[in-house]
């Protein structure tokens, strides 16, 4: 409610324990099922309107600390950056950047139990909209 009512604080990347996987930003996906994982604890998805001039795929396909965008800051000349990743239903095996050849479609589309979502990483927050909560059980 705090973040729909004041907007969004990001903390310096210094002050995290996690640097970001696909960069240095706020993360958002379009797959609500993907949100819902990662929100396990607490059960609460925030709905959000975002704004995008010039993303910048992310193109390296590699995991963790060894991908090329990792903790870094987005790209000169871009305000995000878009990765697809595959994943498992909980999240319980770990999320895996895709190899460009297999962006196609929208989430759903990973093999096996494997799914497909998106990952944006913004580096504005001004470009943000909370629109609703979504609140599981």
């Amino acid at each position: 409610e705090h973040i729909c009512n004041g907007g969004m604080a990001v903390l310096p990347s210094t002050n995290r324990r996690n640097l970001g996987w696909f960069g240095d930003g706020v993360y958002f996906t379009t797959d609500v099922d993907y949100a819902r994982a990662y929100a396990q604890n607490t059960g609460i998805v925030l709905v959000c309107n975002i704004l995008l001039f010039q993303p910048y795929p992310v193109t390296d396909c590699r995991a963790g600390p060894q991908n090329f965008y990792y903790g870094k800051a987005i790209m000169g000349g871009c305000d995000a950056h878009v990765a697809m990743v595959r994943h498992s239903d909980t999240l319980k095996t770990a999320t895996v950047p895709c190899d460009p050849g297999e962006w196609i479609g929208e989430g759903g589309t990973g093999t096996g139990t494997q799914e497909m979502s998106t990952e944006i990483v913004l580096r504005e927050v001004q470009h943000v909209l909370p629109r609703a909560i979504l609140q599981f059980v």
